[in-house]
């Protein structure tokens, strides 16, 4: 069972490191594994999916868990990601009318 694979982008070479373990974990599990449970979308939980993803093409998963908040078909759910997409965007355009005026906030707001 695997629960969640990522790394946190503060921590430099993170990538590299998730893209080792995931070669770690196929070659442990030879390539297959029972359960993998995501349990939230937080990039720190989930970037070693996209990072490592020719890795995970080559294991055999019987079980994919996902959080609630992944079903499409849950009406709060669908609430939730419309307001987070909403939030994105408003704060996009609160960066990109910062940056000409002072690049270092825009930047810093950026890295989150």
């Amino acid at each position: 069972m695997l629960i969640d694979c990522g790394v946190h982008q503060q921590y430099k070479g993170g990538p590299a490191r998730i893209d080792l373990i995931v070669k770690d974990i196929a070659a442990v599990t030879k390539n297959h594994l029972h359960i993998v449970a995501v349990t939230h979308e937080h990039k720190d939980h989930i970037s070693g999916f996209r990072s490592a993803n020719k890795a995970f093409a080559q294991i055999k998963i019987d079980d994919l868990w996902l959080a609630w908040t992944e079903d499409l078909t849950d009406p709060l759910a669908m609430q939730l990601k419309d307001g987070i997409k909403k939030g994105v965007a408003e704060l996009t355009s609160a960066v990109n009318k910062l940056a000409p005026l002072n690049a270092e906030a825009a930047a810093a707001i950026q890295m989150f």
